[in-house]
């Protein structure tokens, strides 16, 4: 594997381009439009072999995390790899914790101090990606059903994993 690339998405052509790529091959079929967020596109050989993008996570987050203020736990969001390529994903891993603690400050004048990530176990993910990236395991959550706007959706159980930057 040759080197790895994380490039910022930046304007609206590439964040259009990132988006569809997210709608059409991440199984959440959707990117987050919510809060605050940094994308980046995986080049490989200037290939684009995925996206990975970091979010404000949901407000409940902080009520887990209290000795943390708005703005310093950021969320991976989203990870999406096209190809498998031993340890790809945990040397992407390791290019966007160091990318991204820049960046977030850079675009929002605040130093992220946690990365969090939701790992949908229910899909099979086990979370190898952030066990070898050195991510701790901090809980599981048992999933639940939400009622949004009159629309009933269940969610998965997923596995909690955090690491402090």
């Amino acid at each position: 594997m040759k080197e790895i690339i994380l490039k910022r998405v930046e304007g609206q052509e590439e964040n259009d381009i990132f988006n569809s790529l997210i709608t059409n091959f991440h199984y959440l079929r959707k990117p987050r439009y919510h809060g605050r967020q940094i994308k980046y596109f995986i080049l490989v050989n200037n290939d684009v072999l995925g996206g990975i993008q970091f979010s404000d996570p949901t407000w409940t987050v902080y009520r887990r995390y209290q000795a943390y203020t708005n703005g310093e736990i950021i969320e991976n969001s989203r990870f999406l790899l096209l190809k498998r390529i031993k340890n790809l994903g945990s040397q992407v891993l390791k290019h966007s914790i160091k990318n991204v603690k820049f960046d977030w400050f850079y675009r929002t004048g605040i130093v992220p101090r946690l990365m969090i990530s939701y790992v949908d176990i229910e899909r099979g993910y086990l979370g190898t990606v952030y066990k070898a990236s050195n991510f701790r395991l901090a809980g599981k959550s048992f999933g639940k059903n939400l009622n949004r706007w009159g629309r009933n959706k269940n969610t998965s159980a997923k596995l909690l994993f955090e690491y402090k930057l």
